[in-house]
């Protein structure tokens, strides 16, 4: 049986030494598509946040997800994870040195960054350009703190790369490794953030941005298709694939089971969950204008029952990629646990127990909220 041999180019456009990768593009309609969902739901008034407030969203789960996923593959994926963990140690032994050049720049960094770049992209409010509009007696130690690291690390980049040379990889993440369940972990925490500057209850966001959170698992993992990497373990079925790099024997294309099955596949069933409890009034609810209009706006939406669509996400997204794990090559640095699982199964266990977890208790406690919808044209 002749089976496929992968030969898909990563490169989507080169221009010069600029190379932009399909992972990458991959990465971006992923954001596009969940700002557009996202923007529709609030135009059906199943969503408080505005399209102005949804940006500012994105970019806080762009920051959070990203981080969280290079950080956790770091610190659990990686081959030298031990000098990582070793090195992070080291970091904050800032009495071993600090750079007066890193000191200068972190200085700079720590004004500049929250008081120029963060609110321009929507973060952190107006631009304030004044000293004495920068609150240093209410942030001082926010200053101090990223002063302090940026020198720290200039130090080590300078007097010290060899001893810590796999910490300093940790904010490469062009070269690679990111991991799904710290980009969960930074999801929540920034859900969790927008959820206080606005207003809202972290269950409101999280109940919405989970719809975002499944399309986005099918595009990063067509990115992983495309780029010919994480492939499944060997098979002689005939859909199996021959993945350069990874021997000359046929693999499951893993990438693409997990692209329709943890993310088109939840997405479908986390729609019609929301339609079943629509119909048994437990989903959210519309109260639309009384204006006598032909095309009435929703002007409030009512939520019976907050946190039933993002508990029933992590079970559903766990389930999923518990057995698909089952068909995907384990890291070679970690290899199985207990002879069959992988971590990527074992972290998936400790998701599925969460939400399981917290769907019962919202079950047994429900929560009621109402947010009123900002008009739009």
């Amino acid at each position: 049986m002749t089976h496929w041999t992968h030969n898909l180019d990563p490169i989507a456009l080169s221009l010069g030494s600029l190379q932009i990768r399909w992972y990458g593009v991959m990465y971006l309609v992923g954001y596009i598509t969940g700002y557009f969902l996202l923007k529709q739901r609030w135009k059906r008034g199943m969503f408080a946040l505005n399209p102005e407030e949804i940006q500012v969203l994105i970019t806080y789960l762009m920051i959070g997800m990203m981080l969280g996923a290079r950080l956790l593959y770091m610190f659990v994926y990686h081959e030298h994870r031990d000098e990582v963990i070793s090195g992070t140690f080291g970091f904050l032994a800032i009495w071993e040195g600090i750079s007066i050049k890193g000191l200068a720049i972190g200085a700079a960094a720590a004004i500049l960054v929250p008081n120029y770049l963060l609110p321009i992209l929507g973060i952190a409010g107006e631009v304030r350009k004044t000293p004495a509009e920068w609150n240093f007696k209410k942030y001082w130690y926010w200053y101090v703190i990223a002063t302090l690291a940026i020198a720290r690390i200039f130090f080590i980049r300078d007097n010290q790369a060899h001893e810590y040379e796999y910490f300093l990889e940790i904010p490469a993440i062009w070269t690679g490794g990111l991991s799904y369940h710290g980009a969960a972990i930074g999801f929540v925490i920034a859900s969790m953030m927008i959820g206080k500057k606005f207003g809202l209850s972290f269950f409101h966001i999280m109940d919405n941005v989970v719809f975002g959170a499944a399309l986005g698992v099918f595009f990063g993992r067509m990115g992983n298709f495309i780029n010919g990497e994480l492939p499944g373990r060997t098979t002689d079925v005939a859909w199996g694939i021959i993945f350069p790099g990874y021997g000359t024997e046929p693999r499951h294309p893993s990438q693409l089971y997990q692209g329709f099955g943890e993310g088109l596949t939840v997405l479908l069933i986390l729609f019609l969950l929301e339609k079943f409890l629509q119909k048994k009034g437990q989903a959210p609810q519309c109260v639309y204008s009384k204006t006598g209009e032909k095309n009435e706006k929703p002007v409030l939406v009512h939520w019976p029952r907050v946190g039933i669509l993002c508990t029933s996400y992590l079970i559903l997204y766990g389930v999923a990629r518990f057995v698909v794990e089952f068909f995907r090559q384990p890291d070679a640095q970690l290899g199985f646990y207990f002879g069959f699982l992988s971590m990527g199964q074992i972290l998936c266990f400790l998701m599925i127990l969460a939400g399981a977890i917290l769907l019962s208790i919202r079950i047994k406690n429900p929560t009621q909220e109402e947010y009123k919808v900002t008009p739009f044209p």
